[in-house]
């Protein structure tokens, strides 16, 4: 999305005048409406715009070709400091992405890919590396082959300056150089000569504005990571800092032999499954003993089912099934907070804390709140506090699900959890979010069940039919028609279209993704977690409702599956009145929990049926519709 637009020279002209910043902010906070502002560290970076700004004026054809700002990938906090766009001698079209950094100093530390450029920085990216993540994201994440640009990296550090060494291309950065040059004060020279070659000629206005609205495509699918046994996987943004901080503290912790548990936050979509499997995969190739706990069941055996490699289903387990009699190195989590184990989560980790030789890595959703059997994130970091381990808390802030959008993700948290400093509205543009009466939720969900990879997801299923020409599951107060999978369909018609236990086990796992368990959980939430799909179809029960504060409520009164009631804690039984508000308050976030996950399972839209009528209007009431999608049935 396109915050500042401006021809070269009157991008000159806004820094020559001292306005650039007063432009920049004033355009973050009113282009769509939110209040976006800008953090420290850009408004840093601003100030080398000046510098920018003399680099550019050595190009000819300035008042023809253009200068993009604060460029706004959705699917991440982080906005690219700079695109220049044009055309060079041969008329063909160039587009340069830019990183910017004012660091005046850099510092490298042993092996690491990662910089250091001072105290309050903190380690960073290198930032070639951050223009060519760019660069990847939209080619990978976004329909942009047909507006045929040439795309060039770069980064630009205008106040370092080296003496003798540049570290900028140390040789552990060749990789990264040869494809994103990384410029400094020493080479202004250089880097005129290279824009001079790209950026000569007019380009139309209308080859830029086509950036503003590109359509999302998810990259290529986790699934085919796996395929691939994790040594494809690319990280991005912080998903890149956290692995190689992780891995250089792993390095050191060796040296000392201090155990250490690495806490990793971050929401639904960031990327935290993904960068589990590419440390287990690192870890492993380092011949340290690594298992992976993946605790939900359906997405523990489909993982199983997609690996080629034998050896690497080995190391995949449950947490009921883990052995902690065989002397393990390193232990990666994911969904940390269910790690229940035989008995509980806490005494899961009490094993855990007492068997592994080295590292404890776990990976926690932010809003995440634990049933009864789990563990809180500070009940965790007591845990190893008391067992003298060290901790090291890092966090993921990509986006990676909803169209790319974490506007819709922000929007999520407000409303759901009522946290303030979240967007209060979402505006309908990139992804599709909709609020439909019943009669439109059912029609649309059968009108794009043929074409899209959907699913319709609710908290459990009352009834099913299979002895039917149109197979039906009732979810709530309602009745819906599903969509048959063919090997399923084709051993039904064998069998004279009955049905029979055989044929209704089958049925729930090509259709449903449920093993050993009955159609009660055609609508449970943990079958789509781990999963993405084109649109997903949320049916929100009466378990939910408006409460007289205007937020969301959960009654329990409404459960009417036993095993979710076996998840919360009984408030009956607690004396202790502090005690029992806190029960009472988890139990409320467990389920607002499954909200979220639900409403997050969809990369290109999200349609959502309410049965309270006084939140389904609350939902409406803060939904902007700004473009309209229209679904064309097969």
């Amino acid at each position: 999305m396109i915050i500042y637009k401006k021809t070269i020279d009157e991008f000159i002209k806004d820094c020559d005048s001292d306005c650039i910043h007063a432009i920049l902010l004033k355009e973050l906070k009113e282009r769509r409406g939110l209040n976006i502002g800008a953090s420290v560290k850009e408004i840093e970076s601003w100030k080398q715009l000046k510098k920018v700004a003399n680099i550019l004026s050595e190009l000819n054809n300035k008042e023809n070709q253009f200068v993009l700002l604060e460029y706004v990938i959705r699917d991440c906090f982080k906005r690219i400091d700079l695109i220049i766009i044009g055309k060079d001698h041969h008329e063909n079209k160039n587009l340069a992405i830019v990183e910017l950094k004012g660091w005046s100093t850099i510092n490298l530390f042993k092996d690491s890919m990662l910089l250091y450029p001072n105290v309050s920085y903190g380690p960073c990216n290198h930032p070639s590396y951050e223009a060519y993540d760019y660069y990847q994201i939209l080619t990978n994440m976004y329909v942009i082959d047909e507006i045929k640009f040439n795309f060039y990296c770069y980064s630009y550090l205008p106040n370092y300056e080296y003496s003798n060494i540049n570290v900028l291309i140390d040789k552990r950065f060749s990789s990264i150089i040869e494809k994103s040059y990384a410029f400094c004060k020493n080479e202004n020279n250089k880097f005129i000569n290279i824009l001079k070659n790209h950026f000569s000629n007019c380009i139309d206005t209308n080859d830029v504005d086509i950036l503003d609205d590109l359509k999302y495509k998810p990259s290529k699918s986790f699934s085919k990571d796996l395929e691939e046994e994790c040594l494809s996987i690319r990280l991005y943004g912080t998903q890149n800092i956290t692995y190689n901080r992780i891995i250089d503290t792993i390095s050191d912790l060796d040296k000392t032999k201090k155990k250490n548990l690495f806490l990793i936050s971050g929401s639904a979509g960031s990327g935290k499954t993904v960068v589990a499997f590419k440390l287990m995969t690192h870890l492993r190739s380092l011949s340290q003993t690594t298992n992976l706990i993946l605790p939900g069941p359906e997405f523990r055996e489909a993982v199983k089912n997609i690996f080629k490699n034998k050896t690497s289903k080995l190391f995949i387990k449950g947490a009921n099934s883990h052995d902690f009699g065989n002397r393990i190195d390193n232990l990666i989590i994911d969904e940390g907070h269910k790690a229940t184990g035989r008995d509980s989560a806490r005494v899961f980790y009490e094993r855990a804390l007492k068997s592994i030789n080295k590292n404890i890595i776990t990976f926690i959703d932010n809003q995440q709140v634990v049933n009864k059997k789990g563990i809180t994130k500070d009940e965790l970091k007591e845990l190893a506090y008391k067992n003298n381990w060290s901790i090291t808390e890092l966090y993921l802030s990509e986006q990676f699900r909803s169209g790319g959008d974490i506007s819709y993700i922000d929007f999520l948290k407000n409303i759901i959890f009522n946290e303030e400093n979240y967007q209060e509205k979402f505006v309908n543009e990139f992804f599709d979010f909709k609020i439909l009466d019943h009669s439109e939720f059912n029609s649309m969900y059968q009108k794009m069940y043929h074409k899209y990879n959907i699913r319709m997801v609710s908290f459990w299923t009352t009834r099913w039919d299979l002895n039917s020409l149109n197979p039906t599951v009732k979810i709530g107060n309602e009745m819906y028609i599903w969509n048959p999978n063919w090997q399923w369909l084709q051993k039904y018609k064998e069998n004279g279209n009955k049905t029979s236990k055989e044929i209704e086990n089958l049925c729930l796992k090509l259709n449903f993704n449920i093993d050993k368990k009955g159609p009660q959980y055609i609508g449970y939430f943990n079958t789509v977690q781990g999963y993405e799909f084109d649109f997903i179809f949320v049916h929100i029960p009466k378990l939910f409702f408006l409460n007289e504060k205007n937020e969301i409520d959960v009654d329990l009164s409404q459960l009417e599956m036993e095993e979710m009631k076996s998840q919360v804690w009984s408030i009956s039984k607690i004396k202790n009145e502090e005690e029992k508000n806190n029960k009472e308050k988890l139990n409320k976030l467990y389920f607002l929990n499954r909200l979220f996950v639900n409403l997050t399972r969809g990369t290109k839209g999200t349609f959502v049926y309410i049965e309270d009528d006084k939140l389904r209007q609350h939902f409406k009431n803060k939904i902007i519709i700004k473009k309209e999608y229209t679904y064309e049935k097969s």
